[in-house]
């Protein structure tokens, strides 16, 4: 029997399902993938099913990486050490490539492009600009560590101003210079968010983003305290660490020590101030053996699914926990790297030399990590195509199998 998770029912067979909603096109990938975590046995064909929702649901997000170069290099970082890519001008033309991105995928939706960094740089808020006059609708973010404070007045004078806003912090002072590997990076942090309703719109939004280690474990819940004086909201979020920092990533015992955190967070702030933003099936299973499987298990069938961000919403002990699985990662974004090729997930951990050669130093495949070399006349939809069947060789069914373990850890009890 196959549980629908919108209308609570059972289906005789999970196939039986799966044809008729694909028919009908009712459900989004999303809620594909949650029922198969709910009740399938049947990998194979649910591998093929996401197959279908994903090229039927193309991204409208865009996450451009401007700059590959920073003035900080945290412990935490994705990205190595690395020059920066093009310090005064657009030489990978990336305005352009931009600007025939927009418009094709607002005929999916509205048109979203997130300045994902590594820094700002003056050309950037250019291009930006040009996009947002001429794309009314489309919606522009930045996340940043606080390089954006040097270009206010040009921002000012361009009249950029941005939908939301994502300032990272990631503990209090001592902690986050840690963190950072910089004695002034809290000093910048909190400039950022002390001027971030400057250039924002007044309907905007302000977020802060926690990156959770080892080292800022038990830090949280005073974390919150100084985001929320200038935040509408903290998200909490486990690293994603490359090999080389594994050494990061929180174990089970300290992981009860982080939620207690974000509980009391919570309950100072308020529910719709603080959220946990899980993207590892591990991370699910870690929490689950700190609230309880059989709750954690009850919260994920009563989830809420959220088809454009591609993820789920939970109500865990009456914290927001969000859930976005990695092996859906093409649903979720179309990345934009400095050089403009389409790359995929985690292709950030490789330097643009080494993703262009196609061997890391440490002698790693990354031709597919490489989706193409976009240009102003690219079809998006055959490139995303293509992005759907190189995730899925390099990462995605890998991920959806470590998915189904994990999850069903939490639903075994």
């Amino acid at each position: 029997m196959f549980f629908d998770i919108q209308t609570g029912t059972l289906a005789s067979n999970e196939r039986e399902y799966m044809e008729a909603n694909i028919e009908a096109g009712d459900i989004s990938v999303i809620d594909h993938w949650h029922g198969l975590m709910a009740g399938t046995k049947d990998l194979a064909t649910g591998e093929d099913h996401i197959f279908k929702y994903l090229r039927k649901e193309p991204p409208t997000f865009i996450s451009v990486v401007f700059e590959r170069g920073c003035s900080l290099q945290c412990e935490h970082c994705f990205y190595q050490r690395e020059r920066s890519t093009a310090t005064t001008d657009d030489k990978y033309r990336l305005g352009p490539i931009l600007e025939n991105l927009v418009a094709q995928i607002q005929a999916y939706g509205v048109g979203k492009i997130l300045h994902v960094g590594r820094m700002v740089r003056p050309w950037h808020i250019d291009i930006l600009r040009k996009i947002q006059k001429e794309q009314s609708s489309v919606r522009i973010g930045l996340i940043d560590s606080g390089s954006y404070v040097a270009h206010m007045g040009k921002m000012r004078d361009a009249g950029l101003l941005f939908d939301w806003l994502d300032i990272s912090l990631d503990g209090t002072e001592e902690f986050h210079n840690r963190q950072r590997n910089h004695r002034e990076a809290f000093r910048m942090t909190l400039d950022a968010l002390t001027n971030s309703r400057r250039i924002v719109f007044e309907a905007g939004k302000v977020t802060s983003l926690f990156t959770l280690t080892t080292i800022n474990v038990s830090c949280v819940s005073e974390t919150a305290d100084v985001a929320l004086h200038y935040a509408d909201e903290l998200h909490i979020c486990p690293i994603s660490p490359r090999s080389d920092q594994q050494h990061l990533v929180v174990p089970q015992d300290q992981f009860e020590v982080a939620w207690r955190g974000i509980e009391r967070a919570t309950r100072t702030h308020g529910p719709e101030k603080v959220a946990l933003r899980i993207y590892s099936a591990k991370e699910f299973h870690k929490l689950g053996c700190v609230v309880g499987k059989k709750l954690l298990w009850e919260s994920f069938m009563n989830a809420l699914a959220l088809p454009d961000s591609v993820g789920l919403l939970l109500n865990v002990c009456g914290v927001r926990v969000f859930f976005f699985p990695s092996s859906l990662w093409p649903k979720e974004e179309i990345i934009v790297d400095a050089d403009g090729a389409y790359r995929t997930g985690y292709s950030a951990q490789f330097t643009l030399k080494e993703l262009a050669s196609g061997r890391s130093d440490m002698l790693v495949d990354t031709r597919d990590y490489t989706i193409a070399k976009l240009g102003p006349e690219s079809d998006f939809s055959e490139v995303y195509n293509r992005c759907v069947d190189q995730w899925w060789k390099l990462m995605g069914q890998k991920k959806f199998a470590e998915e189904l373990h994990f999850v069903g850890e939490v639903r075994s009890g």
